[in-house]
This record gives structure tokens, sequence and C-alpha cells, in this order.
């Protein structure tokens, strides 16, 4: 009786890398940079063309959006249905998290970059 012979594979840095690049959801990847785009340049604008009220404009916006989703997902908690509210609540990440990241990096650039 002939035993198989066991194929080890080496497990490198490349071949997990490929893995993990195959499990990321380009599609939403896409979807946070053109929103993350089109938030940052509307912002940027407005401020070159110094209409003062953008930044709490977006501040507002950023609270309701943060407020409707913990309404939605029923506070932070994960156990639970997926329902409609929730599948709302998550479609909203996709405009909360480019506005967070709007902010940080326009805190970044008003501290570091514009003298």
């Amino acid at each position: 009786m002939k035993r198989k012979k066991k194929v080890y594979r080496r497990v490198t840095p490349q071949t997990e890398l490929k893995k993990s690049l195959k499990r990321i959801n380009w599609k939403l990847v896409i979807q946070l940079l053109v929103t993350f785009i089109v938030l940052f340049s509307v912002y940027r604008t407005a401020i070159y063309l110094e209409f003062a009220p953008i930044m709490w404009i977006y501040y507002v916006i950023l609270i309701a959006l943060i407020v409707l989703f913990l309404i939605l997902n029923g506070g932070i908690r994960r156990e639970g249905p997926d329902t409609i509210k929730r599948r709302i609540a998550k479609k909203l990440l996709i405009f909360i998290a480019p506005l967070l990241f709007n902010f940080a990096l326009d805190i970044v650039l008003l501290n570091y970059f514009d003298k």
C-alpha cells in the first residue's frame, strides 16, 4: 500500500498578501474613495471661495448621519437580525467614514502645511 506524500506549500509574505488582496471588497473601496474625493473637493472649494459656514454645515451633516446610524442600527451592538434598517445603517457608513477622514485631513493640512 502506497502512502501519499504530503505536499507542503511554502507560505511566504507574498502569498499572504495575495490572499489578503483577494478578500478586499474593491467595490466598497472605490465607493469610499469617490465619496471622499467629492466631499473633499466641495469642502476645499468652499474654503477657497471663503464660504465660512461650510465647516459647520459639514459638522451638522456628520452629527446627523452618526445619530441616524445609531438609531437605525439599534445602538452599537452587533447581535440581532440583519434587517432593512441595519442595511441602511451600513450604507450610511459610506458617507460617515469619508467625512471623518475629511476633517482629519483638514486638520493636518491646516496645522502642518497652510502657513
